[in-house]
């Protein structure tokens, strides 16, 4: 996640867009909130569904935080291989739609911040 944002911040040039609203009268803070936020809504957006991706495999995060009582997708999908296959293509496709509907509300949002003016 940390790679992803660093890229976007040196893909929009703060510095140059600090130094222009200072130009134009704004402070530091002012600045930051109101142009450097905005613009690095999509970075943080991209990274954040990257960061939630690899969680959703990743094992060791998943049972730190739930517990041992709770089995993960993985486990789930690794039980199932000895039955249907209907069962395993309803686990997939519940963990597709899941990472569907999560990446339709974070574009949504991003739009939603570009019609209300927020971005460039």
């Amino acid at each position: 996640m940390y790679q992803g944002i660093r890229n976007n911040m040196d893909a929009i040039n703060i510095p140059q867009l600090i130094e222009a609203a200072e130009i134009l009268g704004a402070g530091k803070l002012y600045a930051f909130v109101r142009i450097i936020v905005p613009n690095m809504l999509s970075g943080i957006m991209v990274s954040s569904l990257l960061a939630m991706s690899v969680v959703f495999s990743d094992y060791v995060v998943v049972k730190i935080i739930a517990g041992s009582k709770y089995i993960t997708g993985q486990q789930l999908l690794y039980a199932a291989r000895n039955q249907a296959g209907q069962y395993s293509s309803v686990i997939v496709l519940i963990m597709f739609g899941t990472t569907l509907l999560v990446s339709a509300l974070a574009y949504g949002i991003q739009n939603r911040t570009k019609k209300n003016g927020v971005k460039k």
